[in-house]
C-alpha cells in the first residue's frame, strides 16, 4: 500500500517513518485487505498498533542476534579448520622432504621413481635441492631425459627421432 493509499483512508496524513512502520505492519499479514488493516488500525489506535509491531520487531531482533552467534560460531570453526589444514600441509611438505632425503641417500631406485612419479620430476629436484642434498649424476641425468621427453629422446618439430 502506498503512503497517499493509506492516508486517504485513515482520513488524516502520517509521517514518512510513521508510515514505513505502518506499512511495514501491514505487509506482515497478507491475509488483510487495505481497508481492514486501516479499519484495525483506527480501532486500536496508534499506541497499541505501534507495541505490537515494536515486540514484533524484538522477537526478530532476538532471533537474528541468535542466528548472528550461530554464524559467529560457524566462521571461528572454520577459522580453526583451515588453520588444522595449513599445518597439515607444512607436515606434509616436511614428511616428503624428509621422504626424499631419506631416498635419495640410501639410493632405492624403485621408491625414487614412485615418489619422483608421484610429486613430478622438477617437484622431486626442487625438494632435494630445498633439503640440501646434492644431486647424484644418476640424479642430473634422470632429470634432463625428463627434460628432453621420454627415455632420452630429443623430440623434433614433425616428431620424428
Amino acid at each position: 500500500m502506498t503512503q497517499q493509499e493509506f492516508e486517504t483512508l485513515y482520513g488524516k496524513k502520517v509521517g514518512e517513518n510513521e508510515f514505513e512502520i505502518i506499512n511495514a505492519m501491514y505487509m506482515l499479514d497478507d491475509n488483510e485487505t487495505k481497508q481492514e488493516f486501516v479499519a484495525r488500525y483506527k480501532k486500536m489506535g496508534k499506541d497499541e498498533l505501534m507495541d505490537a509491531f515494536i515486540r514484533i520487531n524484538d522477537g526478530s531482533k532476538k532471533y537474528t542476534d541468535g542466528l548472528n552467534k550461530q554464524i559467529k560460531g560457524l566462521a571461528e570453526r572454520a577459522t580453526v579448520a583451515e588453520q588444522i589444514v595449513t599445518e597439515l600441509k607444512q607436515d606434509m611438505h616436511e614428511l616428503l622432504q624428509m621422504s626424499v632425503v631419506y631416498l635419495h641417500s640410501y639410493k632405492t631406485d624403485l621408491m625414487l621413481d614412485v615418489v619422483r612419479e608421484k610429486m613430478g620430476t622438477l617437484n622431486y629436484y626442487k625438494e632435494l635441492l630445498a633439503a640440501g642434498c646434492t644431486p647424484t649424476k644418476a640424479d642430473l641425468e634422470m632429470f634432463i631425459k625428463e627434460l628432453e621427453g621420454t627415455d632420452g629422446v630429443k623430440e623434433t618439430n614433425n616428431g620424428e627421432e
